[in-house]
C-alpha cells in the first residue's frame, strides 16, 4: 500500500529534479500533486516544498507558472519558504 506522505515527498524530488533540468511545467505538476497528497502531514512536506519553491525561483526568475506555485504551495501548506519571491 502506497503511503501518501512518502508518495508527496516523492513528488517533491521529482519536481526539483525537472526544475533542474530546465522543465517547469514538470516543476510544478509535481508540486501540485506533492501538496494534494500530502495534506495529511503538513509540517514536514512545507519543508520540502519550498526547497522545490527556492529551486523554481532561481531557475525560472518572474515565470508567472513559478510564482503561482510558491502561492499555492503556501496557501495549502499554510507555512512560508523562508526566501521570499523575487
Amino acid at each position: 500500500m502506497l503511503r501518501p506522505r512518502r508518495v508527496a515527498e516523492a513528488e517533491i524530488t521529482l519536481g526539483v529534479l525537472a526544475a533542474r533540468a530546465g522543465d517547469l511545467e514538470a516543476a510544478v505538476g509535481a508540486g501540485r500533486r506533492a501538496v494534494t497528497l500530502g495534506r495529511e502531514s503538513l509540517p514536514s512536506l512545507a519543508m520540502n516544498a519550498c526547497e522545490l519553491v527556492e529551486e523554481i525561483q532561481r531557475r525560472f526568475p518572474g515565470e508567472q507558472a513559478g510564482v503561482d506555485y510558491a502561492e499555492e504551495s503556501r496557501t495549502a501548506l499554510t507555512a512560508g519558504c523562508a526566501k521570499d519571491d523575487r
